[in-house]
């Protein structure tokens, strides 16, 4: 198995509230720290940063086929990753904070990330 690990935080940005608390601090970061790259997939690495709690590490999975089988380029897979993570945690309610660890990247999150990225041109 090939194994493929880039450590960058090129993709760092608040979220915004997730939950605010009186006299805290509610912004979270959101650190790309790398991926792997498997067989049939390659599995995004990101680091949370909250103030309120310790930080998480999340991962974001897209199967190879993904990148083959629509206009997503694999210089879009960080970035996509980071959308899917993001929209997890920024849930709005107190099960944001129990957002799941691992996530996958969909169909539909391909399709909606490409349409927001690429619109479509008017004739």
């Amino acid at each position: 198995m090939l194994v493929i690990r880039f450590r960058t935080c090129w993709l760092s940005a608040p979220v915004g509230r997730i939950l605010q608390e009186p006299g805290k601090d509610a912004r979270v970061n959101i650190q790309y720290v790398g991926f792997n790259v498997a067989a049939a997939s390659r599995t995004y690495t990101f680091r949370v940063v909250d103030a309120a709690v310790e930080a998480r590490q999340f991962t974001v999975k897209i199967q190879s086929e993904a990148f083959r089988s629509t206009a997503l380029k694999f210089q879009d897979g960080p970035e996509i990753c980071f959308s899917r993570l993001k929209r997890e945690l920024e849930g709005g309610n107190q099960e944001s904070r129990a957002a799941k660890p691992h996530l996958h990247i969909g169909d539909q999150d391909i399709q909606e990330y490409l349409q927001r990225r690429r619109p479509r041109k008017r004739s």
